[in-house]
């Protein structure tokens, strides 16, 4: 049964934390292997989990103190990085909600777009990648992406009413009559 709870929590987080740990991290190969060390925590600790609506919290407070961690063992200033870590829980299903509506909104573009959107956004490849991938030039890739996040920031703005701060970061949004999400 503790393999089975592993490998569902693989499935639902293991994208969503290696971008998070991608966005701390410069390196591929270290987010990866930081990735791994988290689920060798998760596998090893999970029967101390009390709460289970808890867990995606659970599960990210591993990955960063293993981020920490990380910081500590190659010299990094934790000070110098604080600031990225200084986020609320609410934030985290905030990402999450809206990830979720701009997932439905990537599969309602035109399958072009979709696709291109889909290799270079959720699949982290190049545009290089995607211009071999759909037998295109590399001008036609580049301009395919970004058509795609045009229509879809028009889709996301028309649909969700999104509300930036000063830095124009989306920090929340609201839906209207949207089919999307």
């Amino acid at each position: 049964m503790k393999n089975k709870n592993i490998e569902e929590l693989w499935k639902k987080f293991n994208t969503s934390l290696l971008n998070f740990i991608k966005s701390k991290i410069n390196s591929n190969q270290d987010a990866e292997d930081i990735l791994q060390d988290v689920f060798i925590k998760v596998s090893n600790n999970i029967h101390k989990l009390k709460d289970i609506k808890k867990v995606k919290s659970w599960v990210f407070t591993i990955t960063r103190n293993i981020i920490y961690d990380y910081y500590k063992k190659n010299n990094i200033n934790i000070i110098e990085i604080n600031d990225n870590f200084e986020y609320e829980e609410w934030e985290e299903s905030f990402l999450l909600e809206m990830s979720s509506c701009i997932n439905h909104m990537i599969k309602e573009l035109p399958s072009n777009y979709s696709k291109a959107i889909e290799i270079v956004y959720l699949e982290w490849k190049s545009s290089m990648d995607l211009s071999k991938e759909l037998w295109i030039s590399l001008s036609w890739a580049k301009s395919r992406v970004q058509r795609g996040r045009k229509l879809l920031k028009q889709m996301f703005i028309d649909c969700c009413s999104p509300q930036f701060n000063n830095n124009w970061k989306i920090v929340d949004f609201h839906e209207k009559r949207c089919t999307k999400c």
